[in-house]
């Protein structure tokens, strides 16, 4: 069974497969082996929840250090590129697969990870909080609107 967790800011994708090596911090190679002395897993794709696994990985490692968890943050396609290939037991993507990925290969999607999305702004002269509704964020994310002219009246 392969497994694909997912998230909305990002996600951790993994899968069972053939044994391979890769040091850690080192682009990963092949799924899961024995290592002789335990079982290595590699892990690929994107950089926003990579400290997280990072840390995850070094914690269980002092439960069982017969288990040797590696990720590399190539970024969400290269992860999403190496799970379907199946050159890694686990990738990060801060989007789910495709219907064509997922049809490719027999994995599952699990949100792990959710970040936040924080709308900063720097506008001249205003000294005054800016109150933005719903619908004008969802505007400026969805790139409907262009101009931010006054927050008393109707946006451009």
């Amino acid at each position: 069974m392969h497994l694909v967790l997912v998230s909305s800011a990002a996600a951790l994708f993994t899968a069972c497969g053939t044994p391979a090596s890769a040091p850690v911090n080192t682009p990963a190679g092949a799924p899961a082996q024995s290592t002789g002395k335990g079982v290595q897993l590699n892990g690929s794709g994107a950089t926003f929840p990579q400290p997280l696994y990072e840390d995850w990985a070094f914690a269980f490692s002092q439960i069982d250090n017969g288990v040797q968890i590696n990720y590399s943050g190539g970024g969400s396609g290269q992860g999403k590129k190496d799970i379907v290939a199946g050159t890694v037991d686990f990738a990060g993507s801060d989007s789910k697969l495709t219907d064509e990925e997922f049809a490719k290969t027999p994995l599952q999607q699990v949100p792990t990870v959710v970040g936040a999305v924080v709308l900063a702004y720097n506008v001249e002269g205003v000294t005054t909080q800016i109150v933005l509704d719903n619908a004008v964020i969802g505007g400026i994310y969805a790139v409907s609107m262009r101009y931010l002219c006054r927050c008393d009246r109707e946006m451009e």
